[in-house]
């Protein structure tokens, strides 16, 4: 790539391509292969192909494979225990379904417990929840309730958050409503707020040495879905690139349900 998106090496990037392939054959040998390994190995996979300058079908094809590895984890798993529950996880699983998944997919996704992705409920965090949960309904819906819309802001002022981390998490409201609005300005000032900031996380902050900063499906997939409700845009980010979305997720993957 021209740009470094954090402080992963290529020269790691390329070690990890060779682990996490090893560990996919390894789990698709299985009798029951697990599905929270394979959306976790498929995903790292995918960036760092990317990072490596790897076709961009094949990081595409393991990106669409996370996703539906990464849904079916969160309907298989049991009650949480003393382990937590990365709210983050979900940030990946629904941002690459808004970009690949099916409206059955969709509906899955937004029909899961809380518990399955987010555990124990923390204050700092609480925003965050409450900000993919919206995501997830938006899929379904094509609104964003002005009554969420103001709890969110109530959480983000109540959250304690780090600055910057409440900046990854704010403009997906603004988007949203933008979408919905068929706002093509206020998207783009929402959209590049939230890849501005995911960009200073990614190369500053907590992911700058993590899988985590290579890549925004949450700006993908909120990318996605303006492009399929008819938002005519030029974005692109080396955060979420506009070339890993397929002609199916632009076109021909269905709109939100009761969108127009």
């Amino acid at each position: 790539m021209d740009i470094a998106l954090n402080q992963i090496a290529p020269e790691m990037a390329a070690t990890y391509v060779v682990t996490t392939t090893r560990n996919i054959e390894r789990q698709l040998s299985r009798r029951e292969p697990r599905p929270g390994v394979l959306f976790s190995q498929y995903y790292r996979r995918a960036v760092c192909s990317r990072v490596c300058g790897s076709p961009v079908e094949g990081v595409r094809a393991d990106l669409v494979h996370a996703a539906r590895n990464g849904l079916a984890w969160f309907e298989t798993r049991g009650e949480p225990r003393s382990r937590p529950r990365d709210v983050w996880e979900m940030r990946q699983v629904a941002g690459l379904l808004a970009a690949y998944g099916s409206s059955e997919e969709h509906v899955r996704l937004d029909g899961l417990p809380s518990s399955r992705w987010y555990h124990p409920p923390k204050k700092e965090l609480e925003a965050s929840a409450l900000a993919y949960r919206l995501f997830n309904r938006f899929l379904l819906v094509g609104e964003v309730a002005p009554e969420d819309a103001i709890a969110l802001e109530d959480q983000l002022a109540e959250s304690g958050m780090h600055p910057i981390r409440s900046q990854v998490i704010a403009p997906i409201e603004l988007c949203l409503s933008a979408i919905g609005h068929c706002d093509a300005r206020d998207f783009e000032q929402g959209w590049e707020m939230l890849t501005t900031a995911f960009a200073t996380v990614a190369q500053h902050g907590e992911f700058a040495r993590r899988f985590e900063g290579l890549l925004d499906p949450m700006a993908l997939g909120l990318l996605a879905i303006a492009r399929r409700q008819g938002l005519l845009t030029t974005l692109s980010s080396p955060y979420a690139p506009v070339e890993l979305l397929t002609a199916t997720a632009v076109d021909e993957a269905p709109p939100p349900v009761g969108a127009a």
